[in-house]
């Protein structure tokens, strides 16, 4: 058997360690498993070099994506007077070496304003989140980088 993790879904569960314990705890000894993720920028413990390297924070949110970001929150929220993207770095806690960006919308109603919180993700260094996976049975077969930065990585895993 062989199952696909695929589109960073390992950055949107809330424990990475339970998903994979509980959620694969049914795979047997040889059992596959393709993992998707996306690598750290710079080390978790030099929160200004994630800032300075990472292209969300250093970019920031584009036009087009603010847009479609705001369609959900007029639809179901009402009229929005303004509001604003931000993004928050999280280095604690979860797999070690890696970090969190949490995505928000500051949405403004009069002299009301609400946040909603829109998407997250993490980035890995990788040696840190095999050692992490080994301890849960499963054993990297191999690691690649792709896409255009090469800062995306898809691993082999095997059950052991």
């Amino acid at each position: 058997r062989c199952y696909l993790l695929l589109g960073g879904t390992l950055a949107n569960v809330d424990s990475e360690v339970l998903f994979i314990r509980d959620g694969l705890g049914q795979s047997q000894a040889g059992d596959l498993a393709v993992l998707d993720f996306q690598l750290a920028w710079a080390d978790r413990k030099d929160p200004e070099a994630i800032r300075q390297a990472d292209p969300l924070f250093k970019a920031g949110t584009p036009e087009a994506h603010a847009r479609w970001f705001s369609g959900p929150l007029v639809r179901y929220g009402g009229p929005i007077d303004s509001f604003t993207l931000g993004m928050g770095l999280l280095t604690d806690g979860g797999i070690d070496g890696s970090y969190e960006i949490d995505c928000y919308a500051d949405a403004v109603r009069g002299s009301v304003v609400n946040r909603y919180h829109l998407f997250r993700l993490r980035r890995y260094q990788p040696e840190p989140l095999f050692a992490t996976l080994a301890r849960l049975g499963w054993q990297a077969e191999s690691c690649l980088r792709y896409g255009p930065t090469g800062m995306s990585a898809v691993a082999l895993l095997r059950r052991t």
